[in-house]
């Protein structure tokens, strides 16, 4: 188990240990894999929870205007309370919208505020069919009085948004009558209307939700699927006008608040760029008047911020795994270019371990050391850069840290390959002198040669005792 963990944990630093990748078990580059994709993602994760407070307090200008439209003059700044999740503004409800007429705007921030209930903030809208050239365009109403033939003429169906709500209670028998005229040519739609009239009558119903739930059935029949509009409700929502509305602007710097959540981005003091969303929460609650005095609503509403971030916690911490599951494939990219680079050197220097699969167990023993350095990278970055760019540059580190280790494994794997064949070569010639055998020849010598040794006669006449 000792020798495992020198293995595991020191093989980034010692080619000693790396050596012995190949002979293991591919389990261990699983392993490794896995435990640095968690480090990444927990790097991710806590640098973006620990570095918003110090973000938040270097946005000077976000807080002014914040404060201006919360904390200022009892006149003109907005009340506002939040209690059990819930944004409240006075009655008749306000709302604010500074891409309307610039209220409340200050330093290049928009405010947008509708804390109405879902019942008030389905969008008006125009839907309409254009010809395919965008040329002409005419209402779906008069496309529907067309014959099959001119139809084809205006095939493309769209919706532009407005920015007042839709009154449902006054058009209530409008989409009444609608279904009632539809009885025979579409009875599932009519069954369901009449399903809902049943609810209403028994009191499962109440007048808002059936009301909702008739508009919405009216929309889904009458007009074409509209989900390639609309991604906050079943039928056109101000929501999706408001976001639309900012994003048509290419607006970077806003705080929009609606019933539930709250929408913001904002920059730092050094230009970092941070984005708030996620729910109110119903742990914090909060009461914002014209009596509350300047510092107390600034102290109120930075808490309302910490709020909706630690609300949305979750909901980041999630983004957070998706992404680094979906820079998955770039991950292995690197890697599996890695083991081919190191398997072609260690061939071309004749390395015993020079396959590709045992190559791969090498690049896998470097990973985990890198999944440290990205974890501690991550949560260093945070502080400095935006969750974008520190998403970025997380995966661009994780992945040099260990190419640079497998390049420098190759080399020094090389130099000490050349080295050993360099010695083997020297030690082979001295080797091959010393094991060769001397051949001997027996060549008789002269016969009155007297040092012959294998002149049997001589020696028996010089054994023969002497008389």
């Amino acid at each position: 188990m000792v020798k495992w963990l020198k293995f595991f944990f020191l093989s980034y630093f010692s080619n000693r240990y790396a050596r012995e990748a190949a002979e293991r078990r591919f389990l261990n580059l699983l392993l490794a894999l896995v435990l640095s994709i968690v480090l990444i993602f927990g790097g991710l994760a806590t640098g973006y929870r620990l570095s918003f407070g110090a973000h938040y307090k270097k946005a000077s200008e976000f807080k002014e205007f914040a404060y201006a439209a919360f904390a200022g003059d009892a006149q003109s700044s907005v009340p506002l309370s939040v209690d059990d999740g819930i944004l409240s503004t006075p009655q008749p409800a306000q709302t604010v919208n500074s891409f309307a007429n610039g209220e409340y705007s200050l330093n290049g921030y928009m405010l947008i505020i509708d804390a109405r209930p879902r019942s008030q903030t389905y969008a008006e809208f125009e839907a309409y069919c254009r010809t395919k050239d965008g040329e002409r365009k005419i209402a779906y109403s008069e496309w529907l009085e067309l014959s099959e033939t001119d139809r084809e003429q205006y095939p493309t169906f769209g919706i532009e948004y407005k920015p007042t709500s839709v009154d449902i209670s006054s058009r209530r028998g409008e989409y009444e009558s609608y279904f009632e005229s539809i009885k025979t040519a579409d009875e599932k739609t009519y069954e369901k209307y009449a399903e809902l009239s049943e609810k209403t009558q028994t009191g499962e119903l109440g007048k808002t939700d059936y009301e909702c739930a008739l508009y919405e059935l009216y929309i889904a029949a009458y007009y074409p699927s509209l989900a390639e509009y609309e991604s906050y409700g079943n039928a056109p929502t101000l929501k999706t006008y408001y976001l639309n509305t900012v994003k048509t602007a290419e607006c970077a710097k806003y705080l929009i608040m609606f019933r539930d959540e709250m929408y913001a981005s904002f920059f730092t003091d050094g230009g970092i760029s941070v984005r708030l969303d996620g729910k109110y929460g119903i742990a914090y609650s909060c009461s914002i008047t014209p009596d509350t005095s300047r510092a107390r609503a600034r102290d109120l509403f930075d808490g309302l911020i910490s709020s909706v971030f630690e609300r949305g916690l979750s909901l980041d911490t999630t983004i957070y795994m998706i992404n680094v599951l979906m820079a998955l494939p770039w991950i292995l990219i690197a890697f599996v270019a890695c083991a081919l680079l190191l398997s072609v050197a260690l061939r071309f220097a004749k390395h015993d371990c020079s396959g590709f699969i045992d190559s791969c167990k090498t690049v896998g023993a470097f990973l985990f050391v890198s999944g440290v350095m990205a974890f501690v990278f991550g949560w260093v970055i945070s502080y400095f850069a935006a969750r974008e760019m520190s998403f970025q540059l997380t995966i661009l580190v994780y992945a040099i840290v260990f190419a640079v280790r497998t390049v420098v494994y190759a080399i020094t794997e090389i130099v000490r390959c050349r080295k050993n064949n360099a010695r083997i070569a020297d030690v082979e010639p001295i080797a091959a002198t010393r094991l060769t055998p001397i051949p001997i020849t027996h060549e008789a010598p002269p016969a009155d040669d007297p040092f012959d040794p294998f002149d049997e006669t001589r020696q028996d006449a010089e054994n023969s005792p002497q008389e």
